[in-house]
């Protein structure tokens, strides 16, 4: 049996709860929005200083209510460290302030 995505970012269990979570609400699977976050080029920089370095790539909510399913890896992009919910002002005013710098 392979593995999935999820557990091949190694996921911490908390991510991993809200993604199942998540998932579940949307009729999706944790897989697809792991999946969904490496193929968007809607990453950005963290540079908020306990943060830095770490990417965070915003997804149009499956549900299609207003603000981003956020996903956040570490640096290099290998390890999930952290999923919620975010507001489309608080991204807004993020990349606004210099926090959440377009990854190129």
């Amino acid at each position: 049996m392979s593995e999935s995505l999820a557990e091949r970012h190694e996921a911490h269990q908390d991510v991993r709860k809200f993604l199942c979570e998540r998932a579940a609400k949307f009729g999706t699977t944790t897989d697809a929005i792991v999946r969904a976050a490496q193929q968007s080029n809607a990453r950005f920089t963290d540079l908020l200083a306990k943060n830095l370095g770490n990417v965070n790539t915003f997804l149009a909510r499956p549900d299609g209510a207003a603000g981003f399913v956020r996903v956040t890896t570490d640096p290099s992009g290998t390890r999930v460290i952290s999923a919620g919910l975010m507001r489309s002002g608080q991204v807004a005013n993020g990349v606004i302030n210099g926090r959440f710098v377009p990854l190129r």
